[in-house]
C-alpha cells in the first residue's frame, strides 16, 4: 500500500474515532483498567471468603469453649454443694474441690431465709477477684434459670462469670457456682488475633498472585492493543497473534485478523479503484483532447484564411467531420460502458445470432478481401437481447483482428452452442481467433481494462483508443454471458471467447462453414476453450468490471 493512500486512510480512520490510549474529552472521569477491576473483585471475594471462614471458625470455637465451660459447671455441682454445705455446718471438706474448678470460682450457699454462705476458691497466696453480681434475696426468691448455665458479669464488671443455680432437698438450700470466662476469653482473643494475621497475609500473598495470573490472561490483549495501534499508525499489514492458552482470545485473535483482512482488502480495493478511475480520467482526457485539438486546429485554418483554396478548404473540413465522428464514437463507446456499469435495461428481444455473425463475417472479408478470414457457424442459434449491441461485440473482435494483425493474417470465427444439463442447449459459444502477435501473461491481465493498448503508447499506429473488449465484456455482462481471451503466447496468436444465455434450441440444419481461402499450414480447423495447459488466458465474467482493448 502506498504511503499516500496510507495516509488517506488515516485520516479517515481518525474522523470516525479517537486513536487508541486516549479518552473521550466528553467523558468526565478517569477510567481504570480491566486489570486493576478484575484484581480489586477477586480481592473483594477472597476478603469476603476469608471473612466468612474466619467467623465460622471463632464461632465454632467459641461454641466448644462454652459447651465445655458448662459441662464443667454440670459436673461441679454436687461436689460445690456438698463443700458448701458442710462449711455452713463447720465440717472440713478439705481440698478437693479446688482442684476440680478453674482458679478464682466462686460458691455461695443462701437459705429461704436469705442467710448466705460465700466461698472463693483462690489459690494459697491469691487475692479473690471481684465475686459475679446477683440479684438473689433468698433461696425462694429466684431470678434466673435453675440447673441451666448463663453469663452474668462482676460486681466491678471487671470479670464474666458463667454461673448455675440448683437446689438441694436438705433445708431448701439454694447451692451457686460461678467460673470466670477468663480462659474462654483469652483463647478467642488470641484466635481473633492469629486468623486476622493469617487472613491479612493470605490476602496480600492472593492478590499479587491474582495480579500475577491476570496479568499473563491479559497479555495478549495487551498485545492486540500495540497491534491496533500500529493499524492506526498505517501499517494494515499487522496481525494479531492467535496462537493463545485461552480459547476465548483466540477465537478474538482470529476474528480481529478476520475483520483486518477484509479491512486491509477494502482498502487496497479502494485505492486500486481511485487508481482506475484517475487514469480513465486520463485516458479519456486524452482521447478527446486528440480529436478537439484537430477540429479546433483546421477551424483556426479555415477562419484566419491561411487555407484559401477551394480543396484545401474541403479537405480542412472533411478532417473536421472526421475527427467529430471519431470523438462521437468515442463518446458514444463510453456512454455505453457507463449505462451497463449502471444496469441499465437494454432492448431484449429474441435474435438470430447466427445471422448476425454471418453478417459481420461478410462485411469483414469485404473491407480485407486479402485476409483469410475462415467460419463455422451453426445456424439459427438465438439469444434474446439488444440487436445493435449484439452485433458491435461481433463487430468489435473483427474490428481488433484487422487493428492488431498484419494484413493477410489467417483469422478464423466459430459459434456453436453449448448443452446444459440433459443435453439441453444452454449457451452459445462466439469465438473469434487469429494468428497474429499474440499476447504476454501481463497483456492478458491488462486486456479488459478501459483504454488499455499493448504497445504501451499513446500513438494510433495499432489500435484504436483501448474500449474495444471493454465494450465486449460489458455487452456480454449486461446480456448475463461472460468474455474471456487467451493466448499460446507472443507470436502464437490469440482466441476470444464470448459466452452468452441462449434463448432455445436450434433449428436442425448442416453447420454453415466457408472460408475465403485455407488456412496456414498445420493449423485445426476448430479449437474451443480448452486450447492446451500452456495456454494463457484473462477472464472477464459477470462478477468483474467491465474493460477492454479495441
Amino acid at each position: 500500500m502506498s504511503e499516500e493512500a496510507g495516509s488517506k486512510w488515516r485520516r479517515w480512520l481518525g474522523r470516525r474515532r479517537l486513536p487508541l490510549g486516549t479518552s473521550n474529552p466528553k467523558q468526565s472521569g478517569a477510567k481504570s483498567s480491566l486489570k486493576s477491576k478484575l484484581v480489586l473483585t477477586v480481592a473483594l471475594l477472597v476478603m469476603a471468603g476469608l471473612a466468612v471462614a474466619d467467623i465460622a471458625t471463632y464461632t465454632s470455637l467459641r461454641s466448644f469453649l462454652y459447651q465445655r465451660l458448662d459441662a464443667q459447671l454440670q459436673s461441679s455441682m454436687g461436689p460445690t454443694a456438698r463443700v458448701l454445705f458442710n462449711s455452713y455446718n463447720g465440717v472440713d471438706s478439705g481440698r478437693g474441690l479446688a482442684a476440680m474448678v478453674p482458679n478464682g470460682s466462686w460458691g455461695e450457699l443462701v437459705s429461704p431465709a436469705g442467710a448466705r454462705f460465700s466461698v472463693t476458691f483462690v489459690q494459697p497466696g491469691q487475692v479473690a477477684v471481684s465475686p459475679p453480681q446477683l440479684n438473689i434475696g433468698n433461696a425462694n426468691s429466684v431470678n434466673y434459670p435453675l440447673d441451666k448455665p448463663f453469663s452474668v458479669d462482676s460486681i466491678d464488671s471487671t470479670l464474666h462469670y458463667r454461673a448455675m443455680m440448683t437446689r438441694i432437698a436438705t433445708g431448701n438450700l439454694l447451692v451457686v457456682l460461678a467460673i470466670p470466662e477468663t480462659s474462654v476469653e483469652a483463647t478467642l482473643a488470641r484466635l481473633a488475633v492469629v486468623t486476622a494475621l493469617v487472613s491479612f497475609g493470605l490476602l496480600l500473598v492472593l492478590i499479587w498472585l491474582a495480579s500475577y495470573l491476570i496479568g499473563l490472561g491479559l497479555a495478549p490483549l495487551g498485545r492486540m492493543t500495540r497491534t491496533a495501534e500500529e493499524i492506526a499508525a498505517g501499517d494494515f499489514t499487522k496481525r494479531v497473534e492467535t496462537e493463545a492458552k485461552d480459547l476465548e482470545v483466540e477465537r478474538l485473535a482470529l476474528s480481529l485478523n478476520t475483520m483486518l483482512g477484509a479491512l486491509q482488502g477494502a482498502i487496497e480495493e479502494r485505492e486500486a479503484s481511485e487508481t482506475r478511475l484517475k487514469r480513465f480520467v486520463a485516458d479519456a482526457s486524452h482521447e478527446l483532447r486528440t480529436p478537439l485539438t484537430s477540429i479546433r486546429g483546421y477551424a483556426e485554418l479555415i477562419e484566419t484564411g491561411l487555407v484559401a483554396k477551394e480543396s484545401e478548404v474541403h479537405g480542412a473540413a472533411e478532417r473536421i467531420t472526421s475527427e467529430a465522428r471519431r470523438m462521437a464514437g468515442l463518446v458514444e463507446d463510453l456512454l455505453i460502458l457507463a449505462r451497463n456499469d449502471q444496469a441499465r435495461p437494454l432492448a431484449r428481444r429474441r435474435v438470430d445470432y447466427s445471422a448476425i455473425v454471418e453478417a459481420a463475417v461478410a462485411d469483414a472479408r469485404v473491407v480485407e478481401p486479402e485476409r483469410t478470414i475462415e467460419s463455422d457457424i451453426v445456424p439459427h442459434l438465438e439469444v434474446v437481447g439488444d440487436e445493435a449491441r449484439l452485433t458491435q461485440v461481433i463487430a468489435n473482435l473483427l474490428a481488433n483482428v484487422r487493428a492488431h494483425t498484419a494484413r493477410g493474417t489467417w483469422a478464423k470465427v466459430t459459434l456453436r452452442p453449448l448443452p446444459g444439463d440433459g443435453g439441453a442447449l444452454a449457451k452459445v459459444m462466439l469465438e473469434v481467433e487469429d494468428r497474429g502477435p499474440g499476447m504476454t501473461p501481463d497483456q492478458l491481465a491488462h486486456a479488459f481494462e478501459r483504454f488499455y493498448r499493448a504497445d504501451a503508447s499513446r500513438t494510433r499506429a495499432q489500435g484504436g483508443a483501448g474500449l474495444g473488449l471493454s465494450l465486449v465484456a460489458s455487452i456480454a455482462e449486461a446480456h448475463g454471458g461472460k468474455a474471456w481471451i487467451t493466448s499460446a503466447g507472443p507470436g502464437l496468436g490469440t482466441t476470444v471467447y464470448v459466452e452468452l444465455p441462449a434463448s432455445g434450441p436450434p433449428e436442425p440444419a448442416a453447420s454453415a462453414k466457408s472460408g475465403a481461402a485455407a488456412g496456414p499450414p498445420g493449423t485445426t480447423p476448430e479449437q474451443g476453450p480448452d486450447r492446451g495447459s500452456d495456454t494463457g488466458q484473462a477472464t472477464q465474467g459477470s462478477s468483474h468490471e467491465a474493460a477492454g482493448q479495441s
